[in-house]
Protein backbone atom coordinates (compact mmCIF):
# COMPACT_ATOMS: atom_id res chain seq x y z
CA UNK A 1 0.00 0.00 0.00
CA UNK A 2 1.16 3.21 -0.49
CA UNK A 3 2.28 5.89 1.90
CA UNK A 4 -0.68 8.21 1.11
CA UNK A 5 -3.16 5.95 1.45
CA UNK A 6 -1.62 4.63 4.60
CA UNK A 7 -1.33 7.49 5.81
CA UNK A 8 -5.54 8.84 4.82
CA UNK A 9 -6.74 5.57 6.10
CA UNK A 10 -4.76 6.08 9.64
CA UNK A 11 -5.96 9.68 9.87
CA UNK A 12 -9.87 8.61 8.92
CA UNK A 13 -9.83 6.08 11.55
CA UNK A 14 -8.39 9.14 13.94
CA UNK A 15 -11.48 11.62 12.98
CA UNK A 16 -10.59 12.97 9.66
CA UNK A 17 -12.59 15.45 8.25
CA UNK A 18 -14.70 14.93 5.29
CA UNK A 19 -13.31 17.99 3.75
CA UNK A 20 -9.86 16.77 4.09
CA UNK A 21 -10.46 13.53 3.03
CA UNK A 22 -12.45 14.37 0.07
CA UNK A 23 -9.31 16.83 -1.14
CA UNK A 24 -6.68 14.26 0.03
CA UNK A 25 -5.95 13.10 -3.84
CA UNK A 26 -3.14 11.55 -4.60
CA UNK A 27 0.16 13.35 -2.78
CA UNK A 28 3.87 13.15 -3.63
CA UNK A 29 5.87 12.71 -0.62
CA UNK A 30 6.41 16.37 -0.34
CA UNK A 31 2.69 17.24 -0.98
CA UNK A 32 2.37 14.92 2.30
CA UNK A 33 4.77 16.78 4.10
CA UNK A 34 3.15 19.87 3.40
CA UNK A 35 -0.78 18.68 4.80
CA UNK A 36 1.11 17.80 7.76
CA UNK A 37 2.19 21.21 8.45
CA UNK A 38 -1.21 22.52 7.48
CA UNK A 39 -3.05 19.79 9.30
CA UNK A 40 -0.58 20.55 12.35
CA UNK A 41 -3.52 20.44 15.15
CA UNK A 42 -4.79 17.32 14.23
CA UNK A 43 -1.18 15.70 13.90
CA UNK A 44 -0.16 16.96 17.24
CA UNK A 45 -3.51 16.05 18.63
CA UNK A 46 -3.15 12.54 17.41
CA UNK A 47 0.41 11.82 17.58
CA UNK A 48 -0.06 11.23 14.00
CA UNK A 49 2.01 9.62 12.09
CA UNK A 50 4.61 8.73 14.81
CA UNK A 51 7.98 9.27 14.68
CA UNK A 52 8.79 6.09 13.76
CA UNK A 53 6.13 5.98 10.74
CA UNK A 54 7.83 9.40 9.53
CA UNK A 55 11.50 7.97 9.94
CA UNK A 56 10.39 5.28 7.66
CA UNK A 57 9.11 6.81 5.08
CA UNK A 58 10.47 9.60 4.45
CA UNK A 59 13.88 11.28 3.47
CA UNK A 60 15.40 13.56 6.14
CA UNK A 61 15.99 15.77 2.75
CA UNK A 62 12.20 15.50 2.24
CA UNK A 63 11.45 16.34 5.39
CA UNK A 64 14.02 19.66 6.05
CA UNK A 65 12.57 20.93 2.70
CA UNK A 66 8.86 20.89 3.87
CA UNK A 67 10.41 22.56 7.12
CA UNK A 68 9.86 19.36 9.37
CA UNK A 69 12.69 18.24 11.34
CA UNK A 70 12.20 14.63 12.99
CA UNK A 71 15.46 12.92 15.06
CA UNK A 72 17.22 15.78 12.90
CA UNK A 73 20.32 17.54 14.32
CA UNK A 74 20.42 20.09 11.20
CA UNK A 75 17.58 22.98 11.64
CA UNK A 76 17.20 25.16 8.46
CA UNK A 77 14.62 28.34 8.04
CA UNK A 78 10.62 27.57 7.21
CA UNK A 79 8.60 30.35 7.91
CA UNK A 80 6.77 27.12 9.59
CA UNK A 81 8.85 24.57 11.45
CA UNK A 82 8.01 21.46 13.53
CA UNK A 83 10.86 19.82 15.20
CA UNK A 84 10.32 16.64 17.05
CA UNK A 85 11.35 13.64 18.33
CA UNK A 86 15.01 13.85 19.62
CA UNK A 87 15.94 16.89 17.12
CA UNK A 88 18.81 18.58 18.75
CA UNK A 89 20.01 22.13 16.99
CA UNK A 90 20.80 25.55 16.85
CA UNK A 91 19.27 28.22 14.24
CA UNK A 92 19.24 31.70 14.14
CA UNK A 93 16.43 34.21 12.54
CA UNK A 94 16.98 38.09 11.68
CA UNK A 95 16.61 40.61 8.79
CA UNK A 96 12.66 39.91 8.31
CA UNK A 97 12.17 36.18 9.01
CA UNK A 98 8.69 35.75 10.38
CA UNK A 99 8.32 31.97 11.71
CA UNK A 100 6.18 29.96 13.86
CA UNK A 101 8.04 26.78 15.17
CA UNK A 102 6.22 23.76 16.64
CA UNK A 103 8.53 22.25 18.80
CA UNK A 104 7.54 18.85 20.25
CA UNK A 105 8.38 15.68 21.81
CA UNK A 106 12.20 15.47 23.22
CA UNK A 107 13.53 18.50 20.96
CA UNK A 108 16.19 20.49 22.21
CA UNK A 109 16.81 23.62 20.18
CA UNK A 110 18.32 27.03 20.32
CA UNK A 111 17.05 30.07 19.07
CA UNK A 112 18.84 33.05 18.18
CA UNK A 113 16.85 36.36 17.32
CA UNK A 114 17.72 39.03 15.84
CA UNK A 115 17.11 42.69 13.79
CA UNK A 116 13.51 42.71 12.96
CA UNK A 117 12.95 38.92 13.06
CA UNK A 118 8.96 37.87 14.36
CA UNK A 119 9.10 34.17 16.25
CA UNK A 120 6.06 32.80 17.54
CA UNK A 121 6.56 28.85 19.41
CA UNK A 122 4.66 26.40 20.57
CA UNK A 123 6.08 24.03 22.83
CA UNK A 124 4.84 20.78 23.44
CA UNK A 125 5.57 17.67 25.43
CA UNK A 126 9.00 17.30 26.99
CA UNK A 127 10.49 19.70 24.16
CA UNK A 128 13.55 22.13 25.77
CA UNK A 129 13.75 25.58 23.92
CA UNK A 130 16.53 28.13 24.85
CA UNK A 131 15.73 31.74 22.86
CA UNK A 132 18.41 34.17 22.85
CA UNK A 133 16.51 37.14 21.68
CA UNK A 134 18.21 40.29 20.72
CA UNK A 135 16.01 41.40 18.15
CA UNK A 136 13.25 44.35 18.12
CA UNK A 137 9.90 42.08 18.82
CA UNK A 138 9.17 40.18 21.63
CA UNK A 139 8.82 36.76 20.90
CA UNK A 140 5.93 34.71 21.96
CA UNK A 141 6.18 31.44 23.38
CA UNK A 142 2.86 29.36 24.17
CA UNK A 143 3.32 26.34 26.29
CA UNK A 144 1.78 23.56 26.36
CA UNK A 145 3.05 20.89 28.67
CA UNK A 146 4.51 21.42 32.48
CA UNK A 147 7.20 18.95 31.42
CA UNK A 148 8.64 21.52 28.70
CA UNK A 149 11.25 23.54 29.83
CA UNK A 150 11.52 27.35 27.87
CA UNK A 151 14.68 29.43 29.17
CA UNK A 152 14.97 33.18 27.35
CA UNK A 153 17.01 35.83 27.81
CA UNK A 154 15.94 39.12 25.73
CA UNK A 155 12.08 40.18 25.28
CA UNK A 156 9.93 37.15 25.79
CA UNK A 157 6.29 36.60 27.01
CA UNK A 158 5.77 32.96 27.82
CA UNK A 159 2.49 32.00 27.99
CA UNK A 160 0.76 28.26 29.44
CA UNK A 161 -1.75 27.06 27.69
CA UNK A 162 -4.00 23.79 27.95
CA UNK A 163 -4.24 21.87 24.29
CA UNK A 164 -7.60 20.84 25.13
CA UNK A 165 -9.02 24.42 25.41
CA UNK A 166 -7.39 25.51 22.28
CA UNK A 167 -7.64 21.93 20.32
CA UNK A 168 -10.63 20.68 21.02
CA UNK A 169 -13.49 19.36 19.46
Amino acid sequence: MKISEELKQKAVSLGLCQEWQDQWGNPSNKELIEKFVRGIDFAIKNNYPSIEYINNNFTKKELREGGVFCDDNELTKSSTMVVMGNTKGEISFGDFDVVTLYVRHDANIHIRISRYASVTLYVFDNAKVYIDNKGFYRSRVYKYSDNARVITYGSVLIKKRKFEDIYSD
